[in-house]
């Protein structure tokens, strides 16, 4: 988790691990602090903004990132019907295109 915060890398890690107990007191530090861990004034600057940054709610209708569109993967069209390789979903609609035997769009084959 900890190389996942902005100005964390696999350089200055194990000097954040070393350096304080644990999140909370990392999150309390203050910038000059920071610097002194990080020993990089640039990453403790990105570090020190990420953790003290103000959220402010989300108060659109659609609700949270995405809003009304919902979830969808890789295979999930604008009108809902999941695509799959196999055509298992609605209808006879693959990855590849509408029909379930053409596979004329598929990649890596070539049009006979």
């Amino acid at each position: 988790m900890l190389l996942k915060l902005p100005g964390i890398n696999s350089k200055n890690a194990f000097r954040v691990l070393n350096g304080v107990r644990d999140l909370e007191e990392l999150t309390s530090l203050s910038a000059q602090a920071l610097e002194e861990v990080l020993e990089n004034a640039h990453n403790a600057r990105l570090l020190h903004t990420f953790l003290h940054r103000k959220y402010t709610q989300q108060t659109e209708p659609g609700g949270p990132i995405g809003g009304a569109r919902g979830r969808g993967g890789k295979f999930s069209s604008k009108s809902g019907t999941n695509m799959t390789k196999s055509g298992a979903g609605r209808g006879k609609r693959t990855a590849w295109g509408e029909g379930g035997t053409d596979n004329g769009n598929q990649p890596g084959k070539k049009k006979r």
